[in-house]
């Protein structure tokens, strides 16, 4: 194994392991800021009461707007990473094709958002490029850091850029989980394992027939 290959595994797996750190930070947050995180037996973690979402604005692939009014009138599953992320990114993403088809697409009024935290990297084509891979109908959508906050701020999204490898790549780390947004644009819900589609598929539709 080259010393090159050796320091990416190590990396990848620093990120796999910081991710998870970071979902009791989530519910943690939640609770201090008035939710109370009611966990289910199919791997979903309900809000009461929902939190609703305030202002935030980014731009999407196609440079348009994507703020609160984007999320308004749909059921939204979003996550939080960047396209040159190793396991949790794609890993998720994949999930999102299978729960496109689980759960409806936009015709069902529900929609998939990935929020790159590496907007130094993530441009316009590069996060269109790089979701083409998984499914075209996912929604891709970042800012500056400033603009980031804004949104992730209301979630306890943790997110932070680390130094770069030798030879120039950069990790980050950042929450891996998936935040469901009601069409009141309300944090309704949380999915810590985001590859098993078929439970966040199941809670999901619980949760909507009781909405």
């Amino acid at each position: 194994m080259s010393r090159n290959t050796a320091a990416v595994l190590s990396l990848s797996l620093v990120l796999v392991l910081a991710a998870g750190l970071w979902i009791p930070r989530v519910e943690g947050f939640l609770r201090h800021n008035g939710a109370r995180p009611i966990s289910s037996s199919i791997g979903m973690t309900q809000l009461y009461p929902p939190r609703p979402l305030t202002a935030f604005a980014l731009r999407d692939t196609h440079k348009k707007a994507f703020n609160l009014s984007r999320l308004r009138g749909h059921w939204n599953f979003l996550f939080f990473g960047y396209s040159h992320c190793a396991n949790a990114c794609p890993d998720t993403l994949d999930t999102f094709k299978k729960l496109h088809k689980l759960a409806g697409g936009l015709s069902q009024d529900v929609q998939y958002v990935f929020v790159s935290v590496d907007p130094q990297r993530d441009s316009a084509d590069q996060l269109t490029k790089y979701l083409e891979h998984f499914d075209p109908d996912i929604i891709g959508a970042t800012g500056t850091n400033d603009e980031l906050a804004a949104l992730t701020g209301q979630l306890g999204v943790y997110y932070k850029r680390q130094a770069p490898l030798p030879d120039g790549p950069y990790g980050v780390d950042h929450t891996s989980t998936i935040f469901l947004i009601d069409p009141k644009a309300r944090l309704r819900a949380l999915f810590t394992d985001t590859t098993n589609a078929h439970d966040i598929a199941k809670g999901f539709g619980t949760l909507r027939r009781k909405n």
